[in-house]
């Protein structure tokens, strides 16, 4: 195989550093290889062993990665720091730690027989959907298990908290407080259930409950989050709702993370829209930063959570009536998209349902049907639910979807039994449909809605194989190729940063992970076992 060494014009550059062994490129041009060499923190040469061997000189550390294989450094384009800084130290009541709604119900009840009288109580990740007939922790549950405390716990998801009496006290909610614009009180009779929906009205209850962070506190936490992901193998994040915690000061936090060489992943950031007064007060531009933190996006919350059914649909979910609802109407959506545009920022919009993915499509053609320019890779977050035309559309349009392959895993079963029902749940995840209507595609964790486990959602995506071992819809399985591809260079592209990791490529940063197995090489069934054994950012072993 011919090296490929496009870079190298200086006859004395030499490697400080090359890895040999099985190379997945992730660059179709050279697909794969059998050595890289790296030199400051860049690649300069990827081919064969004897082909880099005039780069090796006394002093080049030589690795061999034996029976692993060599893959660009993973990309995740859609994951949340802040609130995951926020909540992970609080109670976790996530289905990960509790086998069954019994078992949060008995966590909550013991944690309330060892806190003292009025002191706060405050959970993070609860996911009624994971357990059978659905539960949820209602304002009586929780004051018969905690009567002498405060209590909020919230959702796997971030799009409800679960409040008893004394929460709703504290915040100056009661049955009479109107529901905030996008946001609800659930009531039943007049009297509050206990179940606050979407962010406007949930604020008020964090608020109260949870002590206002500190920078440095936050900034300890993140640079953990990013260590966590590398561990992984992942080399580039996205942070997908920048803005509500710190305001500015969360990208301030970055970069002196950055500059204290405490990050352990390359960062781009969208910026919630509805802090869009902070972004403008701030003077943020579109691009602003480096290739280690850069603001790159603008995010609109599309809908709600298809787990909660809040997320928009064009049919009601199964055995009801309620169909969710949009967070915008239609003409705003598209100020909003057409003003993001107009400044130079990529737009994420979350869609989970079909309708709120329809409303999307619809908005982005209008706005991008004028447009002098579009190569912003406009982007559709979870795409949980839609069909074939949809993804033709986005194709269309140059827009790009990127699926929460946890939607299959963790919740298929219940889409298929409870939800979406038999069929609907057929179009859960339809990545090998959006890929044939020509759309590129990617997938991420939405951390902390799932674990960061991208082998995982790689095996997933091949197998359509829910956790339970059922199948939902083989025919959208996608090749291991295109898995691949999904998690390293596609992400890359979808996050504005193709051109310096995503592949191995002469020239781009030598931002990589070793695994211990070749996915191409193991059963399908096999490929979330898959470990890594090293990961490499910026030259660096991490």
């Amino acid at each position: 195989m011919d090296s490929s060494r496009s870079t190298l014009t200086d006859s004395d550059v030499r490697a400080e550093r090359v890895l040999v062994g099985p190379v997945l490129t992730m660059n179709r041009a050279q697909p794969t290889a059998e050595a890289v060499a790296i030199s400051a923190g860049r690649i300069i040469a990827v081919g064969s062993e004897s082909d880099l061997e005039g780069l090796v000189v006394p002093g080049t550390d030589v690795t061999q990665v034996g029976a692993g294989v060599i893959i660009p450094g993973l990309v995740e384009p859609h994951m949340h720091l802040w609130s995951t800084a926020l909540f992970e130290k609080l109670l976790d009541c996530s289905p990960f730690a509790n086998p069954d709604f019994e078992s949060v119900v008995e966590l909550i009840r013991r944690t309330a027989a060892t806190t003292p009288d009025g002191d706060l109580i405050v959970g993070q990740r609860f996911d009624g959907a994971a357990y059978e007939g659905l539960p949820i922790l209602t304002r009586d549950l929780l004051d018969s298990l905690a009567p002498r405390n405060p209590v909020t716990i919230i959702s796997g998801s971030m799009h409800f908290i679960y409040c008893n009496a004394a929460a709703f006290a504290l915040a100056g909610i009661d049955a009479q407080t109107a529901d905030p614009p996008g946001g609800s009180y659930w009531r039943e009779d007049g009297k509050l259930v206990g179940v606050c929906a979407e962010m406007p009205a949930m604020t008020p209850l964090l608020a109260t409950m949870i002590p206002e962070p500190t920078a440095e506190s936050i900034g300890e936490s993140v640079a953990a989050i990013t260590a966590r992901f590398a561990a992984c193998g992942v080399t580039s994040i996205r942070d997908a709702g920048t803005g509500a915690l710190l305001g500015m000061q969360e990208l301030a936090i970055l970069h002196s993370l950055r500059d204290s060489d405490q990050l352990s992943t390359r960062v781009t950031v969208a910026w919630l829209e509805t802090q869009r007064q902070l972004a403008i007060d701030g003077g943020l531009k579109a691009g602003d930063g480096d290739d280690w933190v850069r603001a790159v996006a603008w995010k609109l919350m599309g809908d709600g959570s298809l787990m909660g059914k809040t997320a928009f649909q064009r049919e009601p979910y199964v055995n009801s009536t309620i169909f969710g609802e949009p967070n915008y109407t239609p003409s705003d959506l598209e100020s909003a998209i057409r003003r993001a545009h107009k400044e130079g920022w990529q737009v994420m919009i979350h869609a989970a349902g079909d309708g709120a993915v329809e409303m999307a499509v619809t908005a982005y053609e209008h706005v991008l049907g004028a447009a002098q320019t579009n190569d912003r890779r406009h982007r559709i977050e979870h795409c949980g639910v839609a069909d074939a035309e949809l993804f033709r559309r986005m194709a269309a349009a140059g827009v790009t979807p990127s699926f929460l392959e946890a939607y299959l895993y963790y919740w298929g079963d219940t889409f298929r039994d409870d939800i979406l029902g038999p069929e609907r749940s057929q179009q859960i995840c339809a990545a090998a449909t959006a890929i044939e209507a020509g759309a590129r595609t990617t997938m991420h964790s939405d951390y902390t809605v799932s674990p960061i486990a991208p082998f995982r959602d790689v095996q997933t995506a091949v197998t359509r194989q829910t956790e339970s071992g059922s199948v939902l819809n083989p025919s959208e399985r996608v090749s291991v190729q295109q898995a691949l591809e999904m998690v390293t260079i596609n992400a890359a592209w979808q996050n504005h940063v193709d051109h310096i990791v995503g592949s191995i490529q002469p020239g781009k940063y030598a931002d990589v992970a070793v695994l211990d197995a070749n996915p191409f090489n193991v059963d399908p069934e096999s490929l979330a076992e898959i470990a890594v054994n090293q990961t490499i950012v910026d030259g660096r072993t991490r």
